[in-house]
């Protein structure tokens, strides 16, 4: 609250000016300073703000809010706000205020007060960027940098600083996202068309009964859309494409969509219990935030960057991409620009060649080994180390841009456990990292959404049994959410009363584990139903374990989805497909039956 405000109250009130002073001394003479490192900077005199705990402090807002009630009282004389009243008994009111709060009451469209006009927004716009430069007189200022390149997302290059503008649509999303949720909020409808096409370009319809959501108009299959030119008019909402027991019907959907569409669709888990549900795509739980929407908004004017970000990678390898591409890593070359006194030279190939993005990632000899080694090419590269990088999204070479990302990273990695632990270099040991990794990467594909699942049943530290599952869903999370359905199944099957689970999904264990989890919602529904069949076991105990040490089950996973469909496997033959994957992927010391 400025201090300036408070004095002209009390003046227009009638207060004597050694009134006002003595309010003025008591409120500005204090100073303040800013600790920077625990050192305190050049004291300044702030021109607002009221202490909490002074006595004198609730007195003053009192009176700075009378002030409040009388604008409200003249916009109301000059016919600029209208006051609302509930019913010919009540009193007409504008505002009521209790303490800090201020809550307003008015008889206009009250969606209108959520989309701002655009000379408003240009006005926060200015006062940002005048702030951020430090600007006492703009006219006469230089900006040193566009300020549209400032308030760009980080991602893209800027500093992430909000646009106005912008912030306004993912507020309006938001109640869009409400309306499309409850259809009997009609007071939101009018002012929210902006929101509405954010919403319908961004989310997706999580699929339960199927009723209500139509197959034509609404987008409900992965990366599909609508379906503009639909001609089966029989065929009207999603629950048409079902059987009588709520599951697709794989022979109507095989005739009514093409190859690549149906398999999307049979991928989509179905749970019959719960009603259809819109998914946000923006965040991964599937709910609507203001924040996600804002990103999504602030990035459809950076779509090259924003490639990077979309990448099927954990974060810290695209976190790792951007860096790379953003020229921000701290190369031995560029660190010398800044520091004036360290080594110039490549550390991997030791030559008197300077350290730089395309000598560590294309042109040195260690990087060519391990490329070699991998059996894969360097992507041509035309002097620049930008469009190199944005040559991994071609069509050409679209399927390996992961794996081309994955494999910088290893080398930089290696290259800092040169710098560090004083390796010595060796594209063997390099090579090994990267096709470890990337075997991690085996039991879930992006591209055709097949899975495979690998259970392996331990009993005194043997294996006892084995078992293993493939076929096609919609994302990694829920197949690491049906391989924890398809355990519990089992072992209900095997009538064991005790059971231990150890599973590298992080996420539901700690889902199953009845906490707090940020699961992608493709898996909740699973999950939830595993959750239940957990409740026919005596005693339960689910633990995560990396997956370098779930080896057997990885092993097995990965086997599933690249070999299962190689092989016709019923009751009669089930023991020796077991005894032959025992055989690859278990040491033989540590089985317990191994035997037809």
């Amino acid at each position: 609250m400025e201090w300036n405000y408070i004095i002209r109250i009390f003046r227009n009130f009638g207060f004597s000016e050694k009134w006002c002073d003595l309010i003025s001394e008591c409120i500005s003479t204090v100073k303040s300073t800013v600790l920077l490192n625990g050192i305190p900077g050049i004291p300044f005199n702030p021109t607002r703000g009221l202490r909490q705990g002074d006595p004198l402090y609730p007195y003053l807002f009192i009176t700075a809010l009378e002030g409040l009630s009388r604008l409200f009282y003249q916009a109301e004389q000059d016919k600029t706000f209208a006051r609302m009243q509930i019913n010919k008994r009540c009193p007409v009111i504008s505002h009521l205020l209790f303490a800090d709060d201020c809550f307003i009451f008015c008889k206009e469209n009250i969606a209108e007060c959520f989309e701002f006009p655009v000379s408003v927004l240009e006005k926060f716009d200015r006062i940002q960027r005048d702030f951020w430069w430090n600007k006492n007189n703009p006219k006469k200022a230089y900006y040193p940098k566009a300020w549209c390149t400032v308030y760009t997302p980080r991602s893209c290059g800027g500093l992430g600083i909000r646009n106005p503008h912008k912030m306004n649509v993912s507020l309006l999303s938001k109640l869009a996202w409400r309306l499309l949720n409850n259809p009997n909020d009609l007071w939101i409808r009018t002012s929210i068309r902006k929101g509405i096409e954010i919403i319908k370009e961004n989310s997706i319809w999580e699929i339960g009964s199927g009723t209500n959501v139509q197959i034509a108009k609404d987008n409900w299959i992965p990366k599909t859309g609508i379906f503009n030119n639909w001609q089966h008019e029989d065929l009207v909402y999603v629950s048409d494409l079902t059987d009588i027991d709520g599951q697709w019907n794989k022979g109507l959907i095989d005739f009514v969509f093409p190859e690549t569409v149906a398999s999307k669709i049979k991928a989509i888990y179905i749970n019959t219990q719960n009603q259809n549900k819109l998914r946000w795509l923006g965040n991964r739980n599937g709910e609507f935030s203001t924040k996600s929407a804002y990103k999504i908004i602030s990035r459809e004017d950076h779509i090259t960057n924003d490639k990077i970000w979309h990448m099927k990678l954990i974060p810290r390898v695209s976190l790792f991409t951007w860096k790379m591409t953003a020229d921000v890593l701290p190369l031995r070359a560029k660190m010398n620009d800044f520091l004036k006194h360290t080594e110039l030279f490549c550390l991997l190939c030791k030559k008197n060649i300077l350290e730089t993005s395309a000598h560590l990632f294309i042109s040195c000899n260690f990087t060519r080994a391990v490329w070699f080694g991998l059996g894969l090419q360097i992507p041509a590269y035309d002097g620049n180390f930008l469009n190199w990088v944005m040559s991994w999204f071609s069509k050409a070479l679209w399927d390996y841009k992961e794996v081309f990302s994955i494999i910088c990273w290893k080398i930089w990695n290696y290259r800092n456990d040169v710098n560090f632990k004083k390796l010595d270099p060796n594209p063997l040991d390099c090579i090994k990292e990267i096709r470890d990794f990337l075997k991690q990467c085996d039991s879930y594909s992006e591209t055709d959404g097949s899975f495979g699942i690998g259970i392996v049943f331990w009993l005194n530290n043997k294996v006892a049994d084995i078992n293993f599952l493939s076929g096609t869903i919609t994302g990694s999370a829920a197949a690491e959410a049906l391989a924890l359905q398809q355990t519990v199944r089992w072992e209900k099957e095997l009538k064991i009363n005790n059971l231990r689970i150890k599973a590298d999904c992080m996420d539901a264990v700690i889902f199953l584990n009845n906490r707090a989890s940020t699961c992608d919602w493709r898996s909740i529904a699973i999950l939830k139903d595993v959750h239940i069949l957990l409740g026919n076991f005596e005693h339960v105990d689910i633990s995560y374990v990396n997956r370098k040490n779930n080896g057997e089950a990885d092993k097995l996973a990965r086997w599933s989805r690249k070999k299962q469909k190689y092989y016709i496997i019923d009751n009669s033959n089930i023991l020796l497909v077991k005894n032959k994957i025992l055989n690859g992927i278990v040491n033989r010391h540590n089985i317990l039956i191994y035997s037809c």
